[in-house]
């Protein structure tokens, strides 16, 4: 049975979710689970429910990226409603993209795109309805958000192909999680090393090209 504290924790964090959809117009905040939901036979096996990430922990780990945000792709895997595309779109990211497999929430997210009210620095934001499971990643520097929107096994699938895609093309990329229970997966990524640590668990993977790409940067700046 949860503590007073962590009750008083927990309803202080609903309340800052439900506070950030009246200010901003949209829907995010409330859960929907698998069964009310239209999921491809061959996707129930390893697709979970819609939880949106706090929005304060999303702005965290955005916040936390050393990066040139107009050179890098947001790509957000099991993007739900919306609510990362919608943080997401007031960093000036070249792109946001949403990657979602149940039309419902699509639908929800594209309403939420609309009538978003926050100030907007990234324009470029779309939401595509797809099996994120059987997305090809573009070869471009991008920063792959993953809450825990599939199984572990769809995990292990996705990041790997991810990995070939840098095998592939060697470029700055970054992984962001927030599930610190399927670290291992991201271990596995061989193209990726761990980055650095964030707080609620919240870890930051960068490509091995990008590590060498910002030494030689600093290399050349100090010589």
């Amino acid at each position: 049975m949860p503590s007073l504290i962590d009750s008083v924790r927990n309803f202080v964090g609903y309340a800052r979710c439900v506070k950030f959809d009246w200010l901003n117009g949209v829907d995010t905040e409330s859960q929907v689970y698998l069964p009310d939901l239209t999921i491809p036979e061959g996707a129930k096996s390893y697709a979970n429910r819609y939880m949106g990430t706090h929005p304060l922990a999303v702005k965290m780990v955005l916040k936390a990226l050393p990066i040139d945000y107009k050179r890098f792709t947001l790509i957000d895997y099991g993007s739900g409603k919306g609510r990362v595309l919608l943080i997401g779109c007031q960093f000036p990211f070249q792109k946001v993209i949403g990657l979602e497999l149940a039309p419902e929430l699509q639908v929800i997210a594209e309403r939420n795109i609309r009538n978003f009210r926050g100030k907007r620095q990234c324009k470029n934001i779309q939401s595509i309805q797809i099996d994120a499971t059987l997305y090809e990643p573009e070869p471009v520097e991008a920063v792959y958000y993953f809450y825990f929107p599939f199984g572990e096994s769809a995990m292990h699938s996705v990041i790997q192909k991810i990995n070939r895609s840098l095998k592939d093309k060697p470029r700055d990329a970054f992984i962001l999680s927030l599930a610190p229970f399927i670290r291992h997966v991201y271990e596995a990524a061989d193209e990726f090393t761990l980055f650095k640590d964030l707080p609620r668990g919240a870890t930051m993977w960068r490509s091995k090209a990008g590590v060498a790409q910002a030494s030689s940067q600093s290399t050349t700046a100090a010589s």
